[in-house]
């Protein structure tokens, strides 16, 4: 177990959060937020095309940081914009055990995290 792990098994009891669960609990809220129902919001579409304002992205990084025990150095939407690339490349990054997570570094980064495919579905 890596010492990120470590931590936000601390912090939560829980062990590192599957692409499935952080793509899940993203679509919950989106879902909440947005009083649309949680099939209705496309795995593979960017999220801008929901209606998300630009203070939505910051507020739902922000959320993505505290629930995920993890820093963005920049905003991971911009380069992970689709749920699919989004959960499955912040999945990726805390199996790694890192806690700083840059998005614009490209290296070492799942196929399925860049394309916005994956064979996980809600």
């Amino acid at each position: 177990m890596t010492e990120s792990e470590s931590a936000l098994l601390r912090r939560t009891g829980e062990p590192t959060p599957t692409a499935q669960q952080i793509r899940t609990w993203i679509i919950n809220g989106l879902s909440l937020k947005l009083g649309i129902n949680p099939q209705e919001i496309p795995l593979d579409e960017p999220l801008i095309n929901l209606g998300i304002d630009s203070l939505e992205f910051v507020g739902m990084v922000a959320e993505l940081e505290k629930r995920l025990g993890c820093r963005f150095k920049d905003n991971p939407l911009i380069d992970y914009p689709t749920l699919n690339a989004l959960s499955d490349y912040l999945a990726d990054q805390l199996s790694r055990g890192r806690t700083e997570i840059d998005p614009t570094i490209k290296d070492d980064v799942p196929a399925a995290a860049t394309s916005g495919i994956s064979g996980d579905a809600v």
